[in-house]
C-alpha cells in the first residue's frame, strides 16, 4: 500500500493546485467584468451588503447566534459600505480602508473561535431511542461553517478585492503640477503598473509558465523549428 498512498498524496496535491488555478482564473475574469461595468458592480456590492446584513439578523432571530458578535459583523459591513463612496478608486492609506482591512481579519478570527467552541441546539433528532432528546447539541458541520464564512464573512471583502483593477479603466486623474505650471495626468497604462491585483496575477502566471518550461510542457520552441517532412 506504500505506492498507493504516495499516489493519493500526488492526486491531492494535483487537485489542490488545479483548484487554486481555477479560483485565480475566476477572480481574474470577475475583475475584467468589474472593469467593464463599474457602476453595475458597485450596485451589486451594495445590495450584497444589505443581503448579508439581513442574513445575520435572521440567524440571530431563528438560530440564536450571539448578538454581540453579530452586531460587530453588522458594524463591519457598515464600514465596508462606507468605502463605496470613492468606488472604484481605493486609497490604501485611508483610515476607513485600513479599518475595514482590520475588521476583515477580526471577523474571520471571532467567527472561527465561535464555531470551534459553540454547541448548537439541534432540537429533536428524530431517533426513536432518544426519547428525552438528551443528545441534541452538536457543533456546526463543515458545510454549515463553510457556507456562513463564505457568504457572511468572505464574500464582501472578496468583492472589494476583485474591484481593485476597476480604477484602471477610469479617466486620467490629475496629479501634481509640473515645473512649467501645467497639470500632469496619470494615464491608465501608468496606473496598471502599480495595480496590486494585476501584479499578483502576473507573478503567479510567470511562476506557472517557468514551472511548465522546467517540466518540458512549453511547445513554443518546438513550433518555431522548421519542419523537414
Amino acid at each position: 500500500m506504500g505506492f498507493f498512498t504516495l499516489l493519493s498524496y500526488a492526486g491531492t496535491a494535483l487537485g489542490f493546485v488545479s483548484l487554486t488555478i481555477s479560483i485565480a482564473c475566476a477572480l481574474y475574469y470577475l475583475s475584467e467584468l468589474v472593469e467593464e461595468h463599474t457602476q453595475f458592480a458597485k450596485r451589486i456590492l451594495e445590495r450584497m451588503i444589505y443581503i448579508v446584513m439581513a442574513i445575520i439578523v435572521l440567524l440571530v432571530i431563528f438560530d440564536g447566534f450571539p448578538k454581540l458578535l453579530s452586531c460587530f459583523s453588522l458594524f463591519s459591513l457598515f464600514v465596508y459600505k462606507s468605502n463605496l463612496d470613492t468606488y472604484p478608486v481605493f486609497r490604501f492609506t485611508r483610515p476607513k480602508f485600513l479599518l475595514a482591512s482590520v475588521l476583515v481579519l477580526l471577523n474571520h478570527w471571532f467567527w472561527y473561535r465561535f464555531f470551534q467552541e459553540h454547541q448548537f441546539n439541534r432540537g429533536n433528532t428524530g431517533n426513536t431511542y432518544d426519547l428525552f432528546s438528551l443528545n441534541n447539541t452538536s457543533r456546526a458541520s463543515f458545510s454549515e461553517i463553510a457556507s456562513f464564512m463564505g457568504i457572511c464573512v468572505w464574500a464582501i471583502p472578496m468583492g472589494f478585492f476583485v474591484s481593485f483593477t476597476a480604477a484602471d479603466m477610469d479617466l486620467p486623474t490629475a496629479s501634481s503640477p509640473s515645473i512649467n505650471g501645467a497639470t500632469s495626468f496619470s494615464s491608465p497604462s501608468q496606473s496598471k503598473r502599480h495595480n496590486l491585483v494585476r501584479k499578483i496575477y502576473s507573478s503567479t502566471g510567470d511562476f506557472i509558465h517557468r514551472l511548465l518550461i522546467v517540466l518540458g510542457f512549453d511547445d513554443r520552441n518546438r513550433s518555431s523549428r522548421p519542419s523537414y517532412v
